[in-house]
């Protein structure tokens, strides 16, 4: 984006919910949207950064490979059939 960004040593607190920075406060919002990102993030194991952007913050999500474990069993669902 192009907005003001986040400072550096503000960037793992605003993971957290209803966090909102001083800047933020007289706009709309709860503080949940980042904790959001995170929560998904941590789900799926997922590798979240916040970046400088100049100007504005930079969001990226590095997702790993599906462990071929749950990629087997995710497919030998999908292909049963139900009985008749």
């Amino acid at each position: 984006d192009a907005g003001p960004g986040i400072p550096a040593g503000e960037r793992e607190r605003v993971l957290q919910r209803f966090v909102r920075l001083d800047a933020a406060r007289l706009k709309p919002g709860t503080g949940l949207g980042l904790s959001f990102v995170a929560a998904v993030a941590d789900f799926h194991g997922a590798l979240l950064r916040l970046e400088d952007a100049a100007p504005g913050l930079r969001v990226g999500l590095r997702f790993p490979p599906e462990p071929p474990a749950r990629r087997s069993a995710s497919m030998d669902t999908a292909s049963r059939t139900p009985a008749t």
